[in-house]
């Protein structure tokens, strides 16, 4: 029966660590993005940074309600509406290309909302992972993986973007849309296969916050 349930999440598990791979894909577009973005709208290298700070700053703002988000309505819907955010976010910076006067903003706008998926999802794939793997040693080795992935994907997003970049003078938003779309993807497959799937809630974290939901600070 335990290896059946194990099974059974086997899909969601890949999900979650496909997850872990997107927080640091989709985080380490920003800096290659600096690049194009400089030579796309004439930005100063001031400006062209801005899109890589509008995606950390985007924690400073989501930190807490992310939490908030957790006890109110659980992981798994979390996750999907993270996942819905981090969609937005990516695809506004892929239609910034389209428009060479106000594409500048629509790129800051769309980092600045795959920063807040990304706060998102860094708050729930590790105990939901940890959860889905049943806990205890499995769990922490699925956390470990996944945080290999992540590493792993910081290196892959910097190659992958400087092979379709070429020459860095000539750089445009369209010759990024391979990696762009690979994160549409990604995000997609994930949204689909987490709504369909039935995900246990980590039941130490759902019994607590059931105990303090009239405590207006427990989201801290």
């Amino acid at each position: 029966m335990e290896s059946t349930a194990k099974k059974n999440y086997t899909l969601p598990i890949i999900m979650m660590v496909a997850l872990f791979f997107m927080i640091s894909f989709v985080t380490g577009l920003q800096n290659p993005f600096g690049i194009i973005v400089k030579n796309q709208f004439a930005a100063s290298n001031f400006m062209s940074q801005l899109g890589n700070a509008a995606n950390f700053i985007a924690y400073a703002f989501m930190g807490i309600p992310a939490g908030m988000l957790l006890q109110k309505i659980g992981y798994k819907k979390t996750a999907l509406l993270a996942i819905v955010i981090g969609f937005v976010g990516v695809f506004l910076q892929y239609m910034s290309g389209w428009d060479s006067i106000q594409g500048f903003w629509v790129y800051l706008i769309g980092a600045f909302v795959a920063g807040f998926c990304m706060c998102m999802l860094n708050s729930v794939v590790n105990p939901m992972l940890n959860t889905l793997g049943g806990g205890g040693n499995r769990g922490n080795q699925l956390i470990q993986f996944g945080g290999v992935l992540n590493s792993t994907s910081a290196v892959f997003v910097t190659i992958l973007m400087g092979s379709l970049i070429g020459d860095a003078a000539k750089a445009q938003i369209s010759q990024a849309t391979p990696a762009l779309f690979i994160a549409l993807a990604i995000f997609a497959v994930a949204f689909l296969v987490l709504l369909i799937s039935r995900i246990p809630e980590p039941a130490a974290e759902v019994k607590r916050n059931k105990s303090d939901k009239k405590d207006p600070y427990s989201a801290f």
